[in-house]
């Protein structure tokens, strides 16, 4: 695994947005179950934009928000989009970017 951080390289009026970080921290299966019952399941299995936080963390922010909004201005250890399904009962990763 790759432990190098990556920062934004974009416009720095998209960096300038990323105030606070949007993202949700997902550190259990219990985070998760606690996000799916706030959110609405169509949205879970849509694509999200998903960073990985240098503190090792899965952040996840509705489609379309920029990564680094998600990541709240860090650099991130990775970041790209992730949908998710039901399989065998439970939520499951069924796509990664």
């Amino acid at each position: 695994m790759c432990n190098r951080p990556y920062v934004f390289l974009g416009p720095q009026e998209v960096a300038a947005t990323a105030a606070g970080r949007s993202g949700d921290a997902i550190r259990t299966p219990d985070d998760f179950d606690a996000w799916v019952a706030r959110t609405i399941a169509r949205a879970v299995a849509g694509p999200l934009t998903f960073v990985v936080g240098r503190d090792g963390v899965l952040y996840l922010a509705p489609r379309h928000t920029e990564h680094v909004v998600c990541a709240g201005g860090d650099s991130v250890l990775a970041a790209g989009e992730i949908s998710f399904g039901v399989v065998k009962g439970r939520w499951s990763a069924v796509s990664v970017s």
